[in-house]
């Protein structure tokens, strides 16, 4: 009986094949990486300008209760002005301790925003917060915003006041009889609420109140190399400035730019 031997299976690939397969393979990973990362960048960015744009408006929440007022960047120990003083009390009362109260502990007393708190530097920010920027790598924590909880706040954004001239900046400095820093501002003061800043993101120290020493960008939060920082303005919409922008853009004396930080900017 004849039996014929069935021919032998080609392989699946050759050598060369393979070697081709993993070349575009990784041409393919090397254009759509840097893609991918992009749109997830463009995720953390929309993800930010939301966060600004609801404390902008708490903020306003804020003031209609308040006769127009501007929250208080920060309350000092030596507040003597009603009812800030009785706030700091208060404050103190539940944190355990005498510390300065800032804008977002002072928001949180109020109920206007609830804020998390964490335990540790380091700690992942709480669900929900919008006061940290997800593109930020790193979240400090200081006393300078200690919780009336226990627990550490986060604040991953700039407050556009000042701790000299407090009376020149939005969110004023409570502190004594010194001249300027025993009242807030109010929402009459604000000449031009399109251009004026409220808060803002880029590097800060860890307490994240403007100074005119701590507020110059030079490695803007958003994007890589050349990128660029959301603000949010006393009209309530948000601004994305590219770097170097920021620098030609945003304007510290009297002499307005397209965005400045003073109350006395024209």
């Amino acid at each position: 009986m004849h039996t014929s031997t069935p021919p032998k299976g080609k392989p699946a690939f050759t050598l060369i094949e393979l070697l081709i397969v993993t070349t575009i393979l990784a041409i393919l990973a090397a254009l759509l990486l840097p893609v991918l990362g992009q749109a997830k960048e463009q995720g953390r960015m929309a993800v930010c300008k939301s966060n600004l744009k609801q404390m902008m408006g708490t903020q306003f929440l804020f003031s209609d209760d308040f006769d127009e007022q501007i929250c208080p960047g920060m309350i000092r120990s030596n507040a003597i002005v009603q009812p800030y003083r009785d706030w700091w009390n208060d404050y103190t009362a539940a944190a355990g301790g005498s510390y300065s109260m800032y804008w977002d502990v002072i928001m949180d007393y109020h109920g206007y925003l609830p804020q998390p708190e964490v335990s540790q530097a380091g700690a992942p920010p709480p669900a929900g917060s919008i006061t940290w920027c997800p593109s930020v790598e790193i979240h400090h924590i200081s006393h300078y915003h200690f919780g009336m909880k226990g627990g550490y706040t986060l604040l991953d954004y700039g407050v556009n006041g000042a701790t000299w001239v407090a009376s020149l900046y939005p969110f004023s400095r409570i502190k004594d009889d010194w001249p300027g820093t025993t009242k807030p501002n109010s929402l009459r003061d604000v000449y031009r609420p399109e251009h004026l800043i409220a808060f803002y993101d880029g590097p800060q120290e860890e307490w994240n109140f403007h100074n005119r020493f701590q507020s110059r960008v030079t490695n803007p939060t958003h994007g890589s190399g050349r990128g660029g920082m959301n603000l949010v303005l006393f009209d309530g919409h948000v601004e994305y400035i590219r770097h170097p922008e920021v620098l030609q853009n945003v304007k510290y004396g009297k002499d307005a730019g397209q965005f400045y930080f003073r109350l006395d900017a024209r």
